[in-house]
């Protein structure tokens, strides 16, 4: 993301949480539901303030009781986004895509237009804790050596070092999109949860579904993923791509169609394997409701 997409997305956030609180009945028809204020706990981390920072500490330690603890496991993502709705038991993220959807780099053989942004993704805790649930095809070794290449743990060298020639044989090893696994509907909704909920969502109990909160020009759509009653395949196809950049995506489909990707950025740069961006096919989601912006706030 751009730093004004990012600053103007920050602005839209402050703003949106105005109409929420001051506009009870844009509150109800947005939400399809008498949903207070203090139903939507506030759960992003960058406000270090927030009180909900120790409850995604407390959700690392209770996670951290019945798994391995990954290098660099970051509380902050125990539960990932903006908005806990407890009484509909979902987490919420605040978009606004008149800022986003421009700098929004998916695969190039995809259109743009056709999917929403998630999370700022990190293929690591994707690598780390759920390559177990995949059927492979033949390429299982690959991702367990890319996720050995960006933990900087391929060998007993210094935790910066990394092996670029490997990294340059495996970007032009899949820059055709390669299919390597397959995947039963019941993972692919964990694995997606886990990227865009949290690696602690089944811990704090909340819905295996992600909600977005988005601004579409004058009004603001609430919208839900819905892979359950959507998806037509019998297994979701996973397939690895690197592009001219030597991004890695991860991408999902069912038959033909991309549902899901998730990916890293390439090297060079100040963000070398730093986070890209997770894209959500539009068409399998649900939309909840479509509302005005109050029109004194315009």
């Amino acid at each position: 993301m751009g730093k004004n997409a990012t600053r103007e997305g920050g602005k839209w956030e402050v703003l949106f949480r105005t109409y929420l609180s001051d506009h009870p009945g844009f509150r109800k028809s947005l939400m399809n539901s008498n949903i207070s204020m203090d139903d939507l706990i506030n759960i992003d981390s960058k406000d270090k303030n927030n009180p909900f920072v120790e409850i995604k500490k407390e959700l690392k330690a209770l996670f951290l009781e019945s798994n391995d603890s990954m290098p660099g496991l970051n509380y902050s993502t125990s539960l990932r986004g903006d908005i806990l709705c407890e009484s509909l038991n979902i987490i919420l993220d605040i978009k606004n895509y008149a800022t986003a959807q421009g700098v929004m780099k998916v695969p190039d053989f995809l259109k743009r237009e056709n999917y929403i942004k998630g999370v700022d993704s990190n293929l690591k805790p994707f690598l780390f804790y759920s390559l177990d649930l995949f059927d492979f095809v033949d390429k299982h070794e690959d991702l367990k050596t890319l996720k050995d290449f960006y933990m900087g743990t391929m060998e007993e060298r210094p935790f910066w070092w990394r092996d670029y020639d490997w990294y340059n044989v495996f970007c032009k090893k899949y820059n055709t999109e390669t299919t390597i696994a397959y995947l039963p509907l019941k993972s692919f909704i964990e694995i997606f949860c886990t990227m865009e909920c949290g690696y602690a969502w089944k811990i704090k109990g909340v819905e295996p579904v992600k909600g977005f909160l988005s601004k579409v020009e004058n009004n603001v759509e609430f919208k839900i993923s819905d892979f359950q009653n959507n998806v037509k395949s019998p297994a979701i196809e996973v397939k690895l791509y690197t592009d001219a950049k030597k991004y890695v995506f991860i991408n999902f489909y069912d038959g033909d169609t991309c549902i899901y990707s998730i990916s890293q950025r390439g090297d060079g740069g100040s963000k070398e394997f730093g986070s890209n961006c997770s894209f959500i096919n539009k068409n399998y989601m649900k939309t909840i409701s479509n509302v005005p912006i109050p029109s004194k706030n315009k």
